[in-house]
């Protein structure tokens, strides 16, 4: 059984299974830079497929982008 750890926050998860918990309840909370990194984190293991694109658009220099995004 392979274990993947990725990322500052810890997300952790055996090899084709869910991502753990935490990173998931993460996606709700109130602050959007947590969510964000959430996000990131979901779509390294391959939870989210357009999560890398969608992180390029949230961290564009231009505000219009990023408030689109």
């Amino acid at each position: 059984i392979a274990l993947v750890v990725l990322g500052s926050a810890g997300i952790s998860r055996v090899a084709g299974a869910a991502p753990a918990p935490d990173a998931l309840m993460r996606l709700k909370n109130k602050n959007p830079a947590v969510r964000f990194q959430a996000a990131v984190e979901l779509g390294r293991v391959g939870k989210m497929e357009h999560t890398s694109r969608l992180a390029s658009l949230l961290a564009d220099e231009n505000a219009a982008v990023r408030e689109a995004a």
